[in-house]
């Protein structure tokens, strides 16, 4: 929808009930008693009345009833502390569309007072930075602008209207500025709507505040009020939060059944024992009717429990064994092996079977998906795992010697190779007591060279360990990381001159 045919239903003026809401409620804290001495007496400016009047004195920082509008006001001092005294409000205010009869609108209102430059007569600025309209059936529509006091100018700064692709609150926006919705205006504008049945009024809006991703949500969706009047705000609520809610609701469904997707016996029971439904809960309840497992009220509750909420996983696993299989198998795991909790038993049998499909083990073969030692049988597809893996990182380095051998050099006793596989470059690090065995992958990848440096008398005892990256010594170390001593120093200077020197003066050349 543009911006003319939204703002056709929206009144572009603020009304008297809006003025006086944002007066007497958005507003409210900002009344003011400014005081001021002359000699031994105090007087005081109310910004609320600007009515003047002498008191006995009053305790700035404290709160005092105006004597002449009896307004409940904050003390300060008009002498100081003003330099950043400026208030500022965002409320929400609804009515119902200009044009069409069915449908509400909500403006969004940026209202702020500034006390820095004076304190008399202080006016109140508003401008319209929000406009929703909410039309059942069809969905809700938003346009905003950015609207904030310029601390240093001391002007309201207006940008451009801008269309939302979803209905959400400026307040998210507005972050100096305090949040306000009327609900007195809600009232009177869902009268005689579709919307006075959404069961706004019964909706926990502590997570909405302003009541607008509701509407919006309502607007789209009519079940929200089924799930609202049942007592089931929470999905609602989880649902605008934007919630992990793993396909669980239906929300075209005409019937609560529809959109929960569950049995009546089940509905009445969650509704007899009063019990909080979420994704979770709901979403085992589903599985376990599907997969006829068939789980009661009691047992889905126990199952979300022993299993830590673990949705993303059971289902997963749901292809290989229905719920109640799954959760007799993984119990049995816990009491006879090396598992504290039944949620960790499912956490080692999704890792053991990712190991199989990487093996491409049978998984049709039930002594292959439920091994009667999870934990062994897991441990073993970790070590076949690691070492097809490494197998593949060795074939990369066995491809890449070819080129390395150049660096091949032997000076002063010593001498210097590439490294050959992982499990070299694990021994080396682990004798030396260095990082280099977790550079396989770069080194396997080409992203860097690890050269070994060994006595010529002991060609197979780690002495120093060398990186080299695009042509140059990147680093030399020994055992627990020492710098190279005095053989080894002469050796690399030696080697640079011969194997890297040259190199360079041919791209010189070049």
């Amino acid at each position: 929808m543009d911006f003319e045919d939204l703002k056709v239903h929206i009144p572009q003026s603020l009304s008297d009930e809006m003025i006086e809401y944002a007066e007497n409620v958005a507003l409210l804290h900002s009344r003011y008693l400014f005081v001021t001495r002359r000699g031994k007496r105090q007087h005081c400016y109310c910004t609320h009345c600007n009515g003047m009047f002498e008191t006995q004195g009053l305790n700035v920082g404290k709160q005092a009833h105006c004597e002449k509008c009896n307004s409940l006001c904050y003390v300060k001092s008009a002498a100081r502390g003003r330099n950043k005294m400026v208030d500022e409000v965002y409320f929400v205010y609804y009515a119902k569309s200009v044009i069409d009869p069915k449908a509400i609108v909500a403006t969004g209102i940026y209202a702020v007072r500034d006390y820095r430059f004076s304190y008399r007569n202080v006016k109140t600025h508003f401008e319209l930075v929000a406009m929703y309209l909410f039309i059942p059936r069809e969905g809700s529509y938003m346009w905003r602008r950015i609207a904030y006091q310029s601390m240093a100018e001391g002007f309201v700064y207006v940008g451009e209207w801008t269309p939302c692709a979803t209905t959400y609150s400026m307040g998210v926006l507005m972050k100096k500025a305090r949040e306000f919705v009327s609900h007195e205006s809600i009232k009177q504008a869902v009268q005689d709507t579709p919307f006075a049945w959404s069961g706004w009024d019964q909706y926990d809006y502590r997570r909405d505040s302003d009541m607008v991703a509701f509407f919006g949500l309502y607007a789209r969706y009519p079940c929200v009020e089924y799930l609202v009047k049942l007592g089931f705000d929470n999905i609602v609520g989880g649902k605008l939060a934007g919630e992990r809610n793993y396909k669980t609701i239906n929300w075209q469904g005409k019937t609560l059944f529809d959109v929960l997707r569950i049995t009546k016996k089940e509905l009445n029971e969650i509704k007899r024992k009063n019990i909080t439904l979420d994704f979770e809960l709901l979403k085992i309840l589903q599985m376990s009717l599907k997969d006829r497992s068939n789980f009661s009220l009691e047992e889905a509750m126990a199952f979300c429990k022993d299993f830590n909420y673990s949705i993303g996983t059971l289902e997963k696993l749901n292809k290989y064994a229905h719920l109640r299989r799954i959760s007799n198998y993984l119990k049995n795991q816990k009491h006879k092996n090396h598992f504290v909790t039944v949620s960790g038993a499912l956490t080692t049998w999704r890792d053991y079977l990712n190991d199989c499909e990487i093996m491409q083990m049978d998984l049709s073969d039930e002594s292959v998906v439920f091994p009667r030692n999870l934990y062994q049988a897991h441990q073993n597809t970790i070590k076949q795992v690691k070492i097809k893996a490494d197998e593949k990182l060795n074939q990369q380095i066995r491809d890449r010697l070819k080129s390395l051998n150049r660096y091949c050099f032997e000076f002063g006793g010593l001498m210097i190779r590439p490294v050959e596989s992982t499990e070299e470059l694990i021994a080396e690090g682990k004798t030396l007591h260095h990082c280099v065995g977790t550079y396989g992958n770069r080194y396997a990848e080409g992203k860097t060279d690890i050269l070994v440096i060994r006595r010529i008398e002991e060609p197979d005892k780690p002495y120093f360990t060398v990186e080299i990256t695009d042509g140059h010594v990147r680093q030399v170390h020994g055992a627990k990381n020492c710098n190279p001593t005095e053989d080894v120093q002469a050796f690399m200077a030696e080697f640079t001159k011969q194997k890297l020197k040259p190199k360079e003066r041919e791209g010189k050349v070049a």
